[in-house]
């Protein structure tokens, strides 16, 4: 483990190139998503981390803040009894706090939610659950991320009729993550987690969006670089 730990650090370092971004936290300001599409989840906006105390801790070995989930593409919806199941790619970015330049890297990959009662309804207030998430660091071979399998990273969807083909969607999750530095061999618990690691759901800021979309797309060039 020791061996790995140290290797993690080599390999954040090589990720210091990858573009920063930044946010303002103000939850209060979101009072809802306004969307043209009550479909889950938003293909608009994003599920923002408090950059100032939600903290990201893997032992010591990586800190970092500021977490960024969005870009849901090639969504599939489910009706499994009463739920619906959610089947996505998606995107997240952390800046690592821990060494020089805090570099915001970007993870990519699919992940599954569960909608607790939703199947059939539009509207209403439901439960939720972040049933997995498997995502690579674009640009640095080996490092993973991982939803907890351990620890349930649940959270509440709620869904209005604004009227007029629109509609507002309200949202936010307590994730559990692990990382790996080895590609899977070895898994570091977020251990400043405490009960979840909260994300909220704001709306897109059109800057911050477009800095995300241009790091999501360099990331996906250079990965089909490698198959090349």
């Amino acid at each position: 483990m020791r061996n790995a730990i140290g290797g993690f650090g080599l390999v954040w370092v090589a990720a210091l190139g990858l573009l920063a971004t930044g946010s303002v936290w103000a939850p209060e300001a979101g009072a809802g998503l306004v969307v043209p599409d009550p479909g889950l989840p938003p293909v608009t906006g994003e599920y923002v981390s408090d950059p100032d105390t939600q903290i990201l801790n893997y032992g010591g070995a990586v800190q970092g803040r500021d977490v960024h989930l969005f870009g849901f593409e090639n969504i599939v919806r489910e009706n499994v009894g009463a739920d619906e199941l959610l089947k996505c790619d998606a995107s997240l970015t952390a800046i690592v706090t821990s060494y020089p330049g805090d570099p915001t890297v970007l993870f990519e990959g699919p992940m599954e939610i569960l909608v607790f009662g939703k199947a059939g309804q539009t509207v209403g207030t439901f439960t939720a659950e972040v049933l997995s998430l498997a995502a690579d660091a674009a640009g640095v071979p080996g490092v993973l991320l991982r939803e907890s399998p351990t620890l349930a990273s649940v959270g509440s969807v709620t869904v209005t009729d604004l009227g007029g083909g629109t509609w507002t969607i309200d949202s936010f999750f307590d994730v559990f993550t692990d990382l790996s530095p080895d590609g899977g061999a070895n898994w570091l618990p977020d251990v400043a987690a405490g009960a979840g690691h909260r994300l909220t759901l704001l709306p897109e800021p059109a800057s911050a969006a477009l800095m995300l979309a241009g790091l999501a797309l360099a990331a996906r060039r250079v990965r089909r670089g490698r198959r090349g």
